[in-house]
């Protein structure tokens, strides 16, 4: 499924609108991830562990939009908006079909 931040697909044509769809996803630092975390802040160094944490949200809340977009028959979200705090992640959109 072809999702895109923008509210036009260049070269197709929206047939469709079917309506908002979202996803989230949040989870837990851990002990370890804590830890990592305030030495990489302290420090001014990145947290890989962190990062790998933040894209697996993103994953899981992107994964639910799809899900959600294609039970609702679509074939396309456009206007994607993201919005973390920490570990937690929103995604929302619009569920289209194109031609």
């Amino acid at each position: 499924m072809l999702v895109c931040t923008t509210q036009t697909v260049a070269g197709k044509e929206i047939a469709q609108t079917l309506g908002t769809v979202g996803g989230s996803a949040c989870y837990g630092l851990g002990l370890w991830t804590s830890i990592c975390y305030g030495f990489a802040t302290f420090f001014g160094a990145r947290c890989k562990t962190f990062e790998k944490k933040m894209a697996k949200a993103m994953g899981k809340a992107v994964s639910k939009l799809e899900k959600m977009a294609h039970d609702m028959g679509a074939n396309a979200v456009v206007g994607l908006q993201v919005t973390h705090l920490g570990l937690y992640v929103q995604v929302t959109g619009t569920a289209v079909t194109l031609k």
